[in-house]
């Protein structure tokens, strides 16, 4: 078999110059190293990305939380619930009893507190939960998504009120809530 040797082509003032190119390991190296970079990059943004919606998620929870807020001043009492579903238990004539699905206008007798009411942001099917015990006290919960959250608290191994994570102990399903203050 006969040996392949490199073609050296001498240059006129007496410098020598391999042909030009990179060799198939330089290639598969620096295609490696790409490699890397993309993945370790797309780790971190997909790491971004669960911080943002978990941050929207307090925000709206924040925001339905002041919508309850002016109901009571409006109304003496906080709204009921109905299947995680906040409903207007107005009983001045005529009365309203509205119950208003996650992503509509919070409207109760005619008054706007918030419209719409916010939905999750990854997966608008996914809403929030709003419960309550009695007329003075509510408890929004949420699902984040990113555990190493300081508020992330999974209610079924944690006893979040216990450990200082949360004012409150999630609903099933559910690893983050807010209370009224």
């Amino acid at each position: 078999m006969p040996r392949t040797k490199l073609k050296i082509w001498k240059l006129e003032f007496g410098i020598w110059n391999f042909k030009p190119g990179f060799t198939l390991v330089e290639l598969l190296i620096v295609i490696s190293i790409i490699g890397v970079l993309a993945a370790i990059t797309t780790a971190s943004f997909t790491q971004a990305q669960k911080k943002s919606r978990d941050g929207k998620r307090k925000a709206d929870l924040k925001a339905v939380q002041q919508a309850v807020e002016q109901y009571y001043h409006a109304n003496n009492k906080y709204p009921a619930t109905t299947s995680g579903d906040i409903t207007c238990n107005v009983t001045t004539p005529p009365g309203d009893s509205t119950r208003i699905n996650w992503g509509k206008s919070f409207t109760c007798f005619g008054l706007i507190y918030l419209n719409p009411l916010p939905t999750d942001p990854d997966t608008p099917t996914r809403s929030y939960n709003y419960t309550t015990t009695g007329v003075n006290n509510y408890q929004i919960n949420s699902v984040l998504e990113n555990t190493n959250d300081s508020n992330y608290c999974n209610p079924s191994t944690t006893d979040c009120v216990a450990t200082g994570k949360l004012p409150c102990q999630p609903s099933s399903g559910y690893n983050y809530c807010v209370i009224n203050p």
